[in-house]
């Protein structure tokens, strides 16, 4: 697909795709490791924990007691249930922040940036965002300061 035209000047080269410019920031920093946190404002949305930690706790856990109980297999299966109904509810709650983080990396995704004007457009959206504004609206769960002191840092050096 072509790169779409920028809303306000009509004109594609200076649109640039949102995932492009991070992925070229990630190279240019030089630096993979999650630890430290990145000043763009078009990092993409946060990823939700995976399930299965609570099962793979309680089956450890179910197997010492397993094992410190004389290999009763009562302790192992309570532990191993206990575990499991544990990871159910912990799912059925993370639901909605799923399907919230799977469309805001779709709109991530169908992102651009023009520089020339400095804004954000989500293609077949007619609304533009400065980046600072994007950036908020990708990581909804942050403090709103952080995120701007973080993009505004960015855009100036």
């Amino acid at each position: 697909m072509a790169r779409p035209k920028c809303q306000l000047c009509q004109d594609n080269l200076s649109v640039v795709p949102v995932r492009a410019i991070y992925h070229y920031q990630q190279q240019a920093s030089g630096s993979d490791d999650d630890e430290e946190p990145s000043a763009s404002p078009f990092v993409p949305p946060a990823q939700v924990a995976r399930p299965g930690r609570y099962a793979l706790a309680a089956t450890i856990a179910g197997i010492c007691i397993w094992v410190l109980s004389g290999f009763t297999l009562l302790c192992l299966a309570m532990a191993l249930c206990l575990g499991i109904f544990v990871e159910f509810i912990a799912y059925l709650d993370s639901m909605d922040t799923r399907a919230e983080q799977r469309a805001a990396l779709r709109r991530w995704q169908a992102a651009y940036y023009c520089g020339a004007h400095d804004l954000v457009f989500v293609y077949g959206e007619p609304q533009t965002y400065p980046p600072s504004v994007f950036a908020q609206q990708m990581q909804p769960n942050s403090p709103p300061g952080e995120i701007g002191a973080v993009a505004s840092m960015q855009l100036k050096a």
